[in-house]
């Protein structure tokens, strides 16, 4: 009796597990998707809104499947203000190519209106996307994202696709910039980990690189960075970077030490204002360089110091060599020469997914949670019929003294 009850649960539980995970394969919800995409910021409401009740926070699914964000948490991580960090709630989902918008006076966070950056983190805590970080917020705009770049448009859409203004970026009169500011100078490569025997203490490096035809005067800059402890250097009075330049700035002067497990560096002007941020480039590889190519930041295996970046076709971790052997580049959206438009920008056009740049990256991983679905599914399959090999042979088991006497009647007929 034992026996039988225990077969009986057995082959229940082969086809539960089948079905369990046909259904998972069917839901294409991947918690993990790194394709969600921080769209439109908000921060400085015009009266009679306020910031503490609509600064807002959009977040677009670009895929076209539901994506679960429960649990990942939002963040706003500008250089000397307070961090604010927001947990999303448990059974929050994202449509496909759908919005979802958090208001201030539903997270913690607090929008600078003299600068800010936001990311947004998975349930693991993986960087999955960052803001461009702004330098000073204009009433009543929202900060918008193209595509591409990010701009500052009249027209604030929560829950709805982008509107880029003509001619974005355009500065108000008495808003202007001085000339050695934002935008013209552009931090362009870091060496957070130098291979013996160089040493932290002397060879690591954070390379400046001044893309304009005439010569930029850093007296008084700041460079710093942000995580862990927080270090600044501030250029002398005299400190110059020539046309099409680059300055290197060693630990040995600036006494900064990056972080092999992670860090960020950015730049100031003079009046505080930020001119240029890297990404947060996580665990750093041994002799290798964090690079910039104009558009994405790489890990390159030829640090190049005052000269040009030379970036890596495929760039290999050794964490991804033991796991898979696969290729893996970090990627950023980070344009660092956002080009003007005459036309408006949208985000679902016919020519939705290049607008959205899913062809350059953004959403590179989706074939492997479509791969995981296809895993599921052959699971599942051979769940339900490993399952079903057991229920057949526990009816045949159960049956075998009938079975066996219409075999020896069909053999005495034969006869």
């Amino acid at each position: 009796m034992i026996k039988r009850l225990f077969i009986a649960i057995f082959f229940i539980a082969q086809i539960f597990f089948g079905l369990f995970f046909l259904l998972v394969t069917s839901t294409k919800i991947k918690a993990d998707s790194p394709s969600i995409i921080i769209n439109e910021l908000f921060p400085d409401p015009a009266s009679p809104q306020t910031d503490s009740q609509d600064e807002f926070i959009e977040l677009y699914n670009p895929n076209d499947f539901p994506v679960d964000i429960s649990e990942w948490v939002l963040k706003d991580n500008f250089v000397g203000k307070p961090v604010h960090n927001f947990t999303i709630s448990f059974g929050t989902t994202i449509e496909p190519y759908g919005f979802r918008v958090f208001y201030s006076h539903e997270t913690p966070i607090s929008l600078n209106n003299d600068g800010d950056i936001v990311e947004l983190y998975n349930s693991s805590g993986e960087l999955i996307d960052n803001s461009e970080s702004y330098n000073k917020a204009k009433t009543g705009q929202s900060y918008s994202f193209d595509g591409g770049s990010w701009f500052w448009t009249e027209t604030p859409t929560p829950e709805t696709q982008n509107i880029i203004d003509d001619f974005p970026n355009k500065e108000e009169p008495g808003d202007s910039l001085p000339s050695f500011s934002s935008n013209e100078i552009i931090i362009n490569e870091l060496l957070p980990n130098p291979a013996a025997p160089q040493t932290d203490s002397k060879d690591e490096f954070i390379e400046l690189r001044n893309p304009n035809g005439f010569t930029v005067d850093l007296g008084n800059w700041v460079v710093q960075d942000t995580i862990g402890s927080v270090k600044k250097y501030t250029f002398p009075a005299g400190t110059s970077i020539g046309a099409f330049g680059y300055l290197v700035l060693y630990s040995r002067d600036s006494r900064i030490a990056l972080n092999n497990s992670g860090d960020l560096v950015s730049l100031f002007d003079p009046s505080g204002g930020l001119v240029n941020s890297t990404e947060d480039y996580g665990k750093a590889q041994a002799g290798w360089s964090f690079s910039f190519d104009g558009e994405y930041w790489s890990w390159s295996e030829t640090p190049t110091p005052g000269a040009d970046n030379i970036i890596s076709e495929e760039v290999i971790s050794e964490e991804t060599k033991k796991s898979s052997g696969s290729a893996t580049k970090k990627k950023s959206k980070r344009a660092y020469q956002p080009k003007l438009s005459s036309k408006k920008y949208s985000f679902k056009d016919s020519d939705e997914k290049e607008v959205l740049g899913i062809s350059s990256g953004l959403v590179d991983n989706a074939p492997d949670v479509l791969l995981a679905g296809e895993n599921n599914r052959s699971i599942g399959i051979i769940f339900i019929i490993f399952g079903g090999i057991i229920g057949i042979g526990y009816i045949l088991y159960l049956n075998k003294n009938q079975i066996y006497e219409k075999l020896s009647f069909f053999k005495q007929e034969s006869k």
